[in-house]
């Protein structure tokens, strides 16, 4: 009664004053105290579900602090106090960690070299607050990795990867209709195409489900006469990423069930996808403008084919990409500067200055790309981690790509057909693969290891638990055998 009493009155103080940071932080407290008290053991499920959702940043001083970063620093609270009182463990030792240790070290490495402040805790989309990212990453990878992860658990993460889609489209389209597109590195509104706008976020749902539903059924399930449903749904997520614009997701669609048809060894589903994708791509190319025409959206999710588009995806034939061409001639300066150190996230006032300039003369692409370029968005994973650290964490992380996938692909074999396990294995293990064949066209070396680091924590956590099992069994064959032998010579 007290404790209510107290929080009604600094919330009415806050309303009273228009604090609403304080607003945010009384109504934090209570709906987060309850949660995490119902939650108990399994607190660090506010990890993969704070950052799968894409809820509302939190304001802080003029600035914000992504929901997941809140959710990290409370779980490394709790974690650090579950260990004190050893109600929890810590995972160190695994050699599946290394890369990420070795990924790390070097942006320490480099981070010592060319040091920058962090300004304020919540500061602007750069700098420091790549770096803040980074090490939240790598906190979130070791709570979640140390974790040992049951079925339950399982079933959980599978709920928070298709709700958490569904959520993060859907207040991202909210918020487009509501307040109008917002840019994503420097924070203002931008016009953008219409008909690239808000639809860009169906594909985020989209790929989720169709991960998923090959990641739980075999490709002879989905595509058999048995299930007709199965089939319908996988061509309504392929409908959905068509509306959507995105060119890379339509071929993140078809990247999960030829990742299941490899799992599985049901090779023929390649051939005959393969053979199906040809017919309607040459129906598309030679129909387009002569017997139908598309909505501008599907268009430019097309656009790489030789069709007949409308004028405004002339720029993009053939795949060209004039915007991440630009990006990639940025990068390159980057690279050609410090080819092995980098200098980081630590951005100059120079380059700032530079870039802007530039695109006063160049116009154009160039005039868009250059603010990416200044926020560290290259949209290219191995030029932009060279970029900012140098080659050699383009090839750590071509290290860490290789190792999730084997460990992944392992670990799923071991796994019982239906488990949620399995399920949950099967789609890090075609995420993983589709941000390789993507790497030319996105990445970020701070959010990318943000939004990804605990699935690997969830993979070599679900292996060393399946390796641990084995083992025992092996230990029990080999120990019952000497057993026998053992009392068949006495005798």
């Amino acid at each position: 009664m007290a404790l209510g009493i107290l929080v009604a009155f600094f919330l009415g103080m806050a309303v009273g004053e228009e604090n609403r940071l304080q607003i945010v932080a009384v109504f934090g407290l209570m709906v987060g105290a309850p949660l995490l008290l119902s939650l108990g053991k399994n607190y660090w499920y506010l990890i993969p579900a704070s950052l799968l959702s894409g809820l509302p940043a939190i304001p802080f001083g003029g600035k914000t602090i992504n929901l997941g970063e809140v959710c990290i620093v409370l779980c490394f609270g709790i974690f650090v106090t579950r260990l004190a009182f050893k109600k929890d463990k810590i995972e160190l030792a695994r050699a599946t960690s290394i890369p990420i240790y070795l990924f790390m070290a070097w942006v320490l490495f480099i981070f010592c070299l060319y040091p920058i402040s962090m300004a304020v805790f919540g500061a602007a989309m750069m700098g420091g607050r790549f770096y803040a990212q980074l090490v939240l990453a790598f906190i979130a990878f070791l709570i979640v990795g140390s974790r040992t992860i049951t079925e339950k658990d399982a079933k959980w993460l599978v709920f928070f990867i298709l709700g958490g889609s569904v959520i993060s489209a859907a207040y991202n389209i909210a918020s487009y209709f509501l307040f109008g597109a917002v840019d994503d590195i420097l924070g203002g509104s931008v016009s953008g195409e219409e008909f690239y706008t808000w639809h860009q976020n169906l594909g985020t749902p989209a790929a989720a489900f169709a991960f998923l539903l090959f990641a739980w059924k075999k490709p002879r399930d989905i595509f058999g006469l048995r299930n007709p449903g199965l089939t319908i749904l996988y061509l309504f997520a392929i409908g959905i990423t068509l509306y959507s614009g995105k060119r890379m997701g339509l071929v993140a669609i078809f990247i999960a069930p030829t990742v299941g048809a490899i799992v599985y060894r049901q090779y023929s589903y390649i051939l005959i996808g393969g053979v199906a994708a040809i017919i309607l791509f040459a129906a598309i190319i030679f129909g387009h403008g002569e017997y139908f025409k598309f909505p501008l959206q599907m268009q430019r999710t097309l656009s790489w084919l030789p069709a007949d588009w409308d004028s405004q995806f002339r720029q993009m034939e053939g795949g060209q990409d004039t915007f991440r061409a630009s990006l990639r001639r940025f990068a390159m300066e980057n690279i050609k500067r410090d080819p092995i150190i980098g200098r980081g996230f630590g951005i100059q006032y120079s380059e700032i200055i530079g870039q802007i300039a530039a695109t006063r003369y160049r116009g154009g692409e160039e005039s868009q790309a250059a603010p990416y370029a200044i926020g560290r968005s290259w949209h290219n994973r191995w030029l932009g981690y060279a970029a900012d650290f140098g080659i050699p964490l383009s090839v750590i992380q071509a290290i860490i790509f290789l190792v999730v996938i084997i460990v992944a692909y392992k670990a799923q074999s071991r796994l019982p057909i239906p488990s949620a396990l399995k399920t949950l294995v099967l789609f890090i293990l075609i995420s993983t693969v589709k941000d390789v064949v993507a790497s030319h066209t996105s990445g970020h070396t701070s959010t990318d290891a943000y939004e990804r680091w605990w699935m690997y924590g969830v993979v070599f956590s679900i292996y060393a638990s399946l390796s641990i099992k084995r083992g025992s069994q092996v230990l029990k064959k080999n120990t019952n055998y000497n057993l026998i032998e053992r009392i068949t010579s006495n005798k």
